[in-house]
């Protein structure tokens, strides 16, 4: 039975049934990473998964009354698990913290993948130290008073306040951040996928980004242990949508 006194993080994701692989791969997750940071940093959460849930009542009720009150979410988008990103909408309406993990072997999805997200791996006991020392520096971040929570939502909400109450001038100017901001979500995208091994997406060897830039095949090139790449994709921008 949860403390009420505590505040609670409220974990979603892939379950599965007992005994499959999203069963264990969720199990890894929560004992042998989300756990042991709360219970040696954190002590004042409860720690808790919708299958831990044992109050009788409608579960789908119960989960979402969690998504809209828990003081923090984890939302682990491996597995690319519809229900959970179900969940992770509910939540990102809602404007409160979560944290966004998913394992080195999936992709983020392209709504999501600018935010910040934890990569962990269960191959080496290494890896669960690295995830762990990860996420307590994430969960220190979020939970600090001022904390400012960025998702889709938030950012669509601003935008449409903007459209409404904003001078030309100033939306002239959100404009510009915007497509400055685009670029570099597809830079970052750029270097993530040369990271993973995974090939850039487009036409002609290129990658055609949400603001129309076509990048073009030369390849980015990043060396063994560095953070930035040293051969960039050049840069044009297409004059319309039939070029």
């Amino acid at each position: 039975m949860a403390d009420k006194t505590k505040k609670l993080c409220f974990v979603i994701g892939p379950i599965g049934g007992a005994g499959t692989e999203p069963r264990t791969h969720a199990d890894w997750l929560l004992d042998g990473i989300i756990r042991p940071v709360f219970k040696d940093h954190f002590p004042d959460f409860d720690v808790l998964r919708a299958d831990g849930i044992k109050a009788p009542g409608d579960i789908n009720s119960q989960i979402i009354q969690r998504l809209m009150d828990a003081e923090l979410v984890i939302a682990d988008m491996s597995l690319h698990n519809a229900n959970a990103f179900y969940e992770l909408a509910v939540r990102h309406m809602m404007r409160l913290p979560t944290i966004h993990i998913i394992h080195k072997d999936w992709k983020i999805p392209f709504d999501v993948a600018p935010y910040r997200a934890i990569h962990f791996s269960r191959q080496e006991f290494s890896d669960l130290n690295a995830a762990r020392s990860e996420l307590a520096s994430v969960v220190q971040e979020v939970i600090a008073p001022g904390f400012v929570v960025e998702n889709p939502i938030t950012h669509a909400r601003a935008r449409f306040e903007l459209d409404q109450h904003a001078t030309p001038e100033i939306k002239a100017l959100a404009e510009e951040v915007a497509t400055i901001t685009a670029k570099l979500n597809d830079l970052q995208m750029q270097i993530a996928q040369a990271r993973s091994g995974v090939p850039p997406m487009g036409s002609f060897g290129g990658y055609v980004s949400p603001g129309n830039a076509l990048y073009t095949a030369a390849p980015v090139v990043i060396a063994p242990g560095a953070d930035t790449p040293i051969t960039l994709r050049s840069v044009t921008q297409k004059s319309n949508a039939n070029e």
